[in-house]
């Protein structure tokens, strides 16, 4: 009797002290100064979809994995429309193709492309051509015409940067972009580990003419060895970015941060390293570097939660931390920054969920307040605000003063009443439009006049074993930009 009152009151002292330690790391986020002193945009009294938004058309995208709020991933869809808004490119998580026509929906052609799931789509500028990445065995970048679907050439970047089918490592073509001159610029990576059981990077950047002819690759006889997520050019082509997002405790050739390459030749003209911070030892980007228009100005944020406005050349012209990591026993919880967009005169950053140092796939106790959100600045570094979303903001999409945003799952909270797609005016800071999706919202897409939104929501598997949402596509039409 005498032990089980002894383990009885062991018990309770560690329940409570437990309790304590929750609460008190509650409270210290609940009271960490606030970064800035604007106030934080919220969604209420905003009007419901419905008043300013008719649905166009939902279409499935068929049959996908089912993953829980543990799985920090998400499937994935990609979208863009054509410059005239006429039509809506999809490229799906199976490696379907489809093509909408915007004003009723309908589906123009559907089908298969390469081996693959799609990993990176866009439009050629004149609307002719779709180009479309896959991650799979050969890894391919492929071209089709928009009218009819037909694949008119296509690359195989396995034969630049290898596979490694025992172990997955498979090539994929992750980013794409097309200029007015019919160029179009794609990055294909992998990694693997070496036979020392070290992550070795491979990735390169490639230039194509529209015919499929190589115009440059860089480096041109060798990879990066480098973990590169993203690129980005500025209207005249003249600069290309790139940043890296490598682990510590290695040594790289390409070891600096941001990277500053002729977007005509292929040739580095500058790169900048930036500082990693603790726990960090590197600085990682991976939705991010982007190039304004003009190319006098790169905006970057850091997994870190740096957010860094650079000029065309790579001078900073200033930073801003905007989820500093706060370390809890032996770990650090910070939510984790990705995207940086320049749209006119906004700069424009994003954080996701709060994520743990020792295993971002394992959730963590509490929030931290930069977590899912939204931040904006202006050209000078003045903050304006914080738009908090509520759960990850998976995608952006942008037709100036609109930013369209996916909402999709919060690991913490579990409050699937956040999932949906949400129009952010930027000028004003206000959401005018909110449209909610059962699942978690994972893409977005905006025409160009601001005349058509898409979202793509994916199932989720709650803690109670049942499923929201499925794999599908949801085509609206902003009435209020109606022509």
């Amino acid at each position: 009797m005498n032990n089980l009152k002894k383990w009885r009151n062991v018990l309770m002292i560690g329940l409570f002290i437990f309790t304590f330690i929750m609460i008190g790391m509650h409270l210290y986020f609940e009271n960490l100064p606030k970064i800035f002193s604007a106030d934080e945009k919220t969604l209420s009294g905003q009007e419901s979809w419905e008043h300013k938004c008719k649905s166009v058309v939902d279409v499935d995208l068929g049959e996908v994995e089912i993953r829980g709020f543990n799985h920090m991933g998400s499937i994935r869809a990609y979208m863009e429309f054509s410059a005239d808004e006429k039509r809506l490119a999809i490229g799906t998580d199976s490696g379907e193709i489809l093509l909408l026509q915007t004003e009723d929906g309908k589906i123009l052609w559907r089908q298969q492309v390469g081996i693959g799931k799609i990993t990176a789509l866009a439009f050629s500028p004149d609307g002719q051509s779709i180009y479309v990445g896959e991650t799979s065995p050969e890894g391919r970048m492929i071209c089709l015409e928009s009218q009819t679907g037909k694949v008119t050439w296509n690359y195989k970047t396995v034969e630049d940067i290898g596979v490694d089918l025992k172990h997955g490592s498979l090539p994929g073509t992750v980013k794409i972009i097309c200029d007015q001159e019919k160029n179009v610029y794609f990055l294909s990576k992998r990694y693997e580990n070496d036979q020392n059981g070290k992550i070795v990077y491979r990735a390169k950047i490639f230039c194509f003419d529209e015919q499929g002819e190589k115009k440059w690759a860089m480096p041109n006889a060798s990879n990066l060895d480098a973990w590169v997520d993203w690129i980005s050019v500025d209207e005249k082509m003249n600069t290309l970015v790139f940043g890296t997002a490598n682990v510590s405790g290695m040594q790289y050739e390409f070891a600096d941060s941001l990277y500053y390459v002729n977007a005509k030749t292929g040739e580095i003209k500058n790169s900048v390293q930036i500082a990693g911070i603790v726990p960090y030892e590197k600085t990682a980007m991976r939705g991010s570097p982007n190039i304004s228009v003009d190319g006098n100005f790169v905006s970057a944020m850091a997994s870190d939660g740096r957010a860094f406005l650079y000029d065309g050349k790579g001078t900073l012209l200033w930073k801003r931390t905007l989820s500093e990591p706060k370390k809890f026993g032996d770990v650090y919880l910070n939510a984790v920054g990705r995207d940086a967009f320049i749209i006119k005169d906004y700069v424009v950053f994003s954080t996701l969920n709060t994520y743990n140092s020792a295993n971002w796939q394992l959730p963590t106790p509490v929030e931290h307040p930069s977590s899912n959100s939204i931040y904006v600045f202006n050209k000078t570094g003045e903050f304006l605000y914080q738009w908090k979303a509520g759960g990850a903001v998976e995608d952006v999409a942008f037709a100036y003063p609109y930013a369209a945003i996916a909402v999709g799952k919060n690991t913490k909270t579990k409050n699937v009443e956040v999932h949906g797609l949400r129009l952010l005016n930027l000028e004003t800071g206000e959401i005018e439009v909110q449209i909610p999706t059962k699942g978690p919202n994972i893409a977005a897409a905006i025409s160009k006049n601001g005349t058509y939104i898409v979202a793509v929501e994916v199932p989720l598997k709650k803690n109670d074993g049942t499923v929201v949402g499925t794999y599908t596509l949801h085509l609206l039409r902003n009435e209020e930009r109606k022509n």
